[in-house]
C-alpha cells in the first residue's frame, strides 16, 4: 500500500522552542511539515530569522541537501535538532 504524500502547509499557532529554561526560537510564521513513513513525525519548520542568533552551532552538510546544527543554550546542547533544506524541491519547494 503506497504512503501519501508528504505536504508542507501554513499553521496559525505561534511556536516557541526552548531548552535550558530560555527561548532560542519565536516565530508566527513556521510551516507544518507532514510525512509519511518509518521515522516520519510532522514537523514546525521555523524560519532561521526567528532562531536566536548564537544558538546554532557546529554545521554539518548532510549528503540529502540538508544542512544540520546543534542548538546550545547555557550549558545545555541539542545535537541535530536544528536542519534546513539548501534548494527544497517538489513537496518541500515552501521550507526556503
Amino acid at each position: 500500500m503506497p504512503l501519501p504524500q508528504s505536504f508542507v502547509e501554513a499553521t496559525e499557532r505561534r511556536i516557541r522552542v526552548r531548552l535550558a529554561d530560555e527561548v532560542v526560537a519565536d516565530t508566527l510564521r513556521a510551516l507544518l511539515l507532514v510525512q509519511y513513513g518509518p521515522g516520519a513525525l510532522p514537523t514546525d519548520y521555523i524560519p532561521a530569522s526567528d532562531v536566536r542568533p548564537g544558538v546554532l552551532v557546529d554545521e554539518a552538510r548532510a549528503t540529502d541537501g540538508r544542512r544540520q546544527w546543534s542548538v546550545v543554550c547555557k550549558s545545555a546542547r541539542a545535537d541535530g535538532a536544528a536542519w534546513t533544506h539548501e534548494n527544497p524541491t517538489g513537496d518541500f519547494a515552501s521550507l526556503e
